[in-house]
């Protein structure tokens, strides 16, 4: 049985010999990676039991590498797609717009907790960025911004 890897399949490491390269599969204490500019990696190994990352297939490969859990330092990591539906519906809102206030929010998704949401979709690795502004009245209010990768 494979455990829950630690690091998020599809993350960007790094390993303790500079390689940079991006997680595409984990098997019991070891993570496949693969190694940007490696032009011979391992091509022998069995592929049964491994965990990859979907839509992924390593047979052929020559920039694949095994390292030890222990060996890799985090760069980036993918973000997570919520489970929550109100949650899920001010990320699409964001997607499709770009940025949002809590007063859209409330109108469009009936949505009134945005700031909230945000917290989440923020833990879920979302970047968004918080513009604070001013209204013609002077009232204060926040204005998210989803960043494009």
């Amino acid at each position: 049985m494979i455990k829950k890897s630690s690091i998020a399949l599809g993350s960007s490491v790094v390993s303790s010999g500079r390689a940079q390269g991006r997680i595409v599969g984990v098997y019991s204490s070891l993570y496949l990676v693969e190694v940007e500019g490696l032009t011979r990696g391992h091509d022998g190994f069995n592929y049964n039991g491994l965990l990859l990352l979907d839509g992924y297939d390593p047979k052929g490969r020559t920039d694949l590498w095994y390292y030890p859990k222990t060996a890799l330092t985090v760069v980036s990591a993918p973000a997570r797609e919520p489970t929550a539906p109100m949650t899920k519906s001010v990320l699409d809102l964001l997607r499709r717009k770009g940025a949002i206030t809590s007063l859209e929010a409330q109108g469009v998704l009936r949505c009134r907790q945005l700031p909230a949401r945000v917290l989440e979709l923020k833990r879920l690795g979302h970047k968004i960025v918080t513009e604070l502004k001013v209204d013609p009245t002077g009232q204060k209010y926040a204005r998210y911004h989803l960043e494009v990768a």
